[in-house]
């Protein structure tokens, strides 16, 4: 059975939910869903069980979903279109765990994942909002589009994390992030935070494809990317740092990849950096993958552009930095390393330390 729900305004209870079922389909349309009290509602779930049709959920731009304590969750092949949505004020805005097999058809884009940045309601009173998104164990899904059109950017901001990720592979595209700042610790404060385990399992994070018409920005945050174990990288044609302003500036890095196992790591294709303290940071890398970082501007370091630390057995290929700053400043922690071929270009006279 489907059920559209248009032009509606649902106040909802302490612990009241929308459950969409196994085989079940809810569309959302030009609907306004919040929380009729002081407590935070608990979202809409969608949940397959067992050999049964998956249920399915498609909103309509517009909608705003606000209060909830996870606006949606979604888990085990739930079909899903999220297009022109404002999150406002949820703990978690999406939700996604166990999805498994291709996710080309689900699609995330033109949403606003926000908070007013002054506190969430009970149970999280006075909590900042934890993230837009967060993965568990999620095969492949697309996050935003390649398009020309502004509205369909996604943006994320006034969170601890924009997307939270573990054990899932991830393609970003046309995306904005800021004001992603740290609560306490010191992973917080990340656009876009993936970890995945060392179980042979061939993840992947995908962040923007060489296009201009899905690149993504981040800015105004603790870091942009960072990363931890075994997974392959492809990050190409990305703002970090919008302008030239302080404020807009990434505080502490904008790409950290850490223990990435046997994979590849490719940062190219027009990657800006500009007021950062450390633009690329690559730790441990495995044995057998290769770092390519090729054709990206530095702009106005404040410290390092690139450290490359403890590589094993890497092999280095095609290192080529643009950059039109002052001063470029490149750190080999090394301990085994061979470098295929070791190339730098300069469009404004730089220096080397």
């Amino acid at each position: 059975m489907d059920l559209t729900l248009r032009n509606l305004t649902l106040s909802m209870g302490e612990n009241a939910w929308i459950n969409v079922m196994s085989g079940q389909r809810l569309v959302l349309e030009n609907c306004s869903i919040t929380t009729c009290g002081s407590n935070m509602w608990r979202g809409i779930v969608l949940d397959k069980r067992g050999d049964r049709k998956s249920p399915e959920i498609e909103f309509i731009s517009p909608n705003f979903i606000e209060n909830a304590e996870t606006a949606v969750y979604l888990t085990r092949e739930s079909i899903f279109n999220i297009e022109g949505v404002t999150f406002n004020n949820c703990f978690v805005d999406l939700e996604i765990v166990n999805q498994k097999g291709n996710s080309n058809t689900n699609t995330i884009f033109g949403c606003n994942f926000t908070s007013s940045g002054a506190g969430l309601i009970a149970p999280h009173l006075g909590e900042r909002k934890f993230a837009g998104i967060v993965l568990d164990d999620v095969d492949l899904v697309n996050i935003g589009i390649n398009s020309t059109d502004v509205d369909d950017a996604n943006t994320f901001a006034e969170s601890i994390y924009g997307i939270k990720s573990k054990n899932s592979s991830i393609r970003l595209l046309k995306s904005n992030f800021h004001d992603i700042w740290e609560n306490s610790t010191s992973t917080r404060g990340v656009c876009l935070y993936s970890e995945s385990d060392f179980d042979f399992t061939d993840r992947s994070i995908q962040v923007g494809n060489g296009s201009s018409d899905a690149q993504n920005n981040f800015s105004r945050s603790i870091s942009g990317i960072v990363g931890f174990g075994e997974m392959t990288y492809s990050i190409r044609n990305n703002q970090f740092g919008i302008n030239d302003v302080a404020e807009d500036r990434l505080v502490r890095q904008g790409i950290a990849i850490s223990t990435n196992g046997n994979k590849d790591i490719t940062i190219s294709n027009g990657n800006s950096f500009r007021q950062y303290n450390n633009g690329i940071l690559i730790s441990r890398p495995g044995g057998k993958g290769t770092v390519l970082i090729d054709n990206n501007d530095f702009f106005k370091h404040l410290l390092i552009a690139v450290i490359l630390q403890e590589p094993q057995l890497t092999f280095l290929r095609f290192i080529l930095l643009k950059c039109w700053m002052l001063q470029l400043v490149i750190i080999l922690l090394v301990r085994k390393l061979v470098l295929i071929k070791h190339e730098l270009e300069f469009d404004y006279p730089c220096s080397i330390e």
